[in-house]
């Protein structure tokens, strides 16, 4: 009887030694898990921080986008307002040109010339081309 219960008596150890190395191996597998839970709460918390990041930024890009809108528009404007303004003035100066008497440079130099004469022949002329003595 004694034989007995001290086979049974080391049942039992190596029964509570393998749950407790069955323990020891849970616990350590817990432990890996809650390591696993806090790096993937902390890249979460990350990813959350970039994401409000990212909305932040894509706000600002989208005000600047109205911002340069508004501004090429305006230069569009401006531009068709300057081709109006072109076109009016390139009809007047055609107008103008259809009025004023065709001629040719070599008339124009003639012109000088002949005024360079006339006033070469002037006594006022002279004078101020004899040096005073």
């Amino acid at each position: 009887m004694n034989g007995n219960l001290e086979s049974e008596l080391d049942m039992l150890h190596e029964e509570i030694e393998e749950y407790r190395i069955r323990g020891e191996k849970l616990n350590s597998k817990l432990h890996e898990r809650s390591n696993d839970f806090e790096l993937w709460e902390a890249e979460a918390t990350t990813f959350y921080f970039d994401l409000q990041a990212c909305s932040v930024h894509e706000v600002l890009f989208e005000n600047k986008m109205h911002e340069l809108t508004g501004v090429c528009e305006n230069l569009e404007d401006e531009s068709a307002s300057k081709s109006i303004k072109i076109q009016q003035m390139r009809e007047r100066d055609d107008l103008t040109e259809k009025h004023l008497p065709v001629q040719s440079f070599g008339t124009v130099l003639a012109r000088g010339e002949n005024q360079r004469q006339t006033a070469g022949g002037s006594d006022l002329a002279r004078k101020k081309l004899k040096p005073d003595r």
